[in-house]
């Protein structure tokens, strides 16, 4: 272990892996990553349908929650994130979906030069290997494999169906140039597994000579002197070491762990940072601030006489699944976490999509440690794409392993009320379509 870098990377998720291989590939560059979960080599990992097991493992996840949610019925509400090479790339359902063009104009139009939809679209197309898709949105030689996934399962070919039934115009492409519509998403899965971001970018350049990975490492905090952070301190098996950075200390440890990483440092909200008993070394009351996600509802139907991921993952169907999985990379356990989506406007003054749909041929609940356990139906799921409720998290106490408070504030804004209801309500519209009315659908 060096203790002196150029750069050094705290975080190796989709930011991390990325920064760490571009910024090495200049020779000149000494450059160091820190990850404070463990290398990626547990098998479930590669395993597309083994997603949702992750969502709560220790040992490859935060477990984070939320606080109590006024708005939810004061529930908890799972926020997983990943703990591993990869991040979150390596526990999250694989889909590959862009922002829309007009989500990054207005970046833009916010006063971020550079950030515009044409601005970053060469990026897009530079890290894209693209399997089903040439043209000018997409690129054919970049580091991360993109493939449209081919769905096989009766169940979804019967959605697809009854979203044409309901009058929804297909779409080949949600990457290219119109989102709206239903169709197939694109996945980040090769040969039948998992492609994170530490596949793409990571693996195949850590055999630089100016590139050093630290795992099972965690940052306590930077270290800071007359304004200018100049190194961190990190915490690993072989005990509290400090290592210096000559140029940058780059944080990409995500929505949560990157602001309690700050916190713990001295940087945030003065009141804040004193009632957790840290010297506030910058009053930047902004860290923390502003946290926002997508809240989705799962609508869950029984069905007759069509197989569901419930039916098709009984003992005797796990060995024939197990088989095709290992010897041939195929069947029921390649699945990613949906197949088939949805983008639509929840009304008529939307310029552009503000809900998306997520089907899956099965449905489930989750147990107590956090693993979903199939039963017999199929699922919608539906999220308002553009939510206006802001939380926000804070340190629990300035002991680094405990974790921050999560306060999402979901539904806190009232504006974002009616887009879920009117996404109930496509999703139950498309349900009543002759094709689906087939199977008497029975919502749980």
């Amino acid at each position: 272990m060096k203790f002196s870098h150029k750069y050094i990377i705290v975080g190796a998720g989709s930011a991390g892996c990325v920064l760490a291989n571009k910024l090495s590939a200049d020779p000149s560059n000494s450059v160091l990553l820190i990850e404070a979960g463990p290398m990626d080599n547990y098998p479930t990992i590669k395993m597309p349908l083994g997603a949702s097991s992750l969502f709560k493992h220790k040992k490859y996840g935060w477990g984070y929650e939320t606080q109590s949610e006024p708005n939810l019925m004061d529930r908890s509400i799972n926020w997983p994130r990943g703990k591993t090479l990869g991040g979150s790339s390596s526990i999250n359902g694989m889909l590959y979906i862009r922002g829309q063009a007009e989500d990054y104009e207005a970046w833009e139009s916010a006063g971020n030069e550079g950030w515009g939809y044409r601005d970053l679209m060469k990026y897009f197309i530079n890290l894209e290997n693209n399997q089903n898709h040439e043209d000018q949105y997409h690129g054919n030689y970049g580091e991360l494999w993109v493939e449209t996934y081919q769905s096989s399962l009766p169940a979804s070919q019967v959605f697809m169906k009854a979203c044409s039934e309901s009058g929804l115009i297909e779409s080949n492409d949600f990457n290219g140039s119109v989102q709206e519509g239903f169709g197939t998403y694109q996945v980040n899965i090769k040969n039948g597994q998992r492609y994170s971001a530490a596949d793409a970018f990571l693996k195949p350049i850590l055999n630089r000579p100016n590139l050093e990975l630290m795992t099972d490492s965690s940052v306590l905090k930077i270290i800071i002197n007359n304004k200018k952070a100049i190194g961190v301190q990190v915490k690993n098996r072989s005990g509290i070491h400090v290592i210096s950075a000559g140029s940058e200390i780059i944080l990409s440890g995500g929505a949560i762990n990157s602001p309690q990483i700050l916190m713990l440092s001295g940087i945030g909200s003065k009141e804040h940072l004193e009632n957790v008993n840290i010297p506030c070394l910058h009053d930047l009351p902004g860290v923390g601030q502003n946290l926002q996600d997508h809240l989705t509802v799962n609508i869950s139907y029984k069905i007759d006489r069509l197989d569901t991921f419930s039916e098709l993952m009984k003992p005797m169907q796990m060995v024939k699944n197990l088989y095709q999985y290992f010897f041939k990379r195929a069947g029921l356990l390649t699945y990613p976490a949906s197949d088939i989506g949805v983008f639509f406007k929840t009304n008529q003054g939307c310029q552009t999509p503000n809900a998306q749909i997520h089907f899956a041929p099965g449905a489930g609940k989750y147990n107590k440690d956090g693993a979903m356990e199939p039963i017999s139906g199929i699922t919608a799921s539906v999220c308002n794409l553009r939510p206006l409720s802001k939380g926000h998290i804070e340190l629990n106490s300035s002991n680094p392993s405990e974790p921050p408070k999560i306060f999402a504030n979901y539904l806190s804004n009232k504006s974002d009320i009616q887009p879920m209801i009117e996404g109930i309500k496509k999703v139950r519209e498309i349900f009543k379509s002759p094709s689906i009315q087939a199977f008497n659908p029975k919502e749980m």
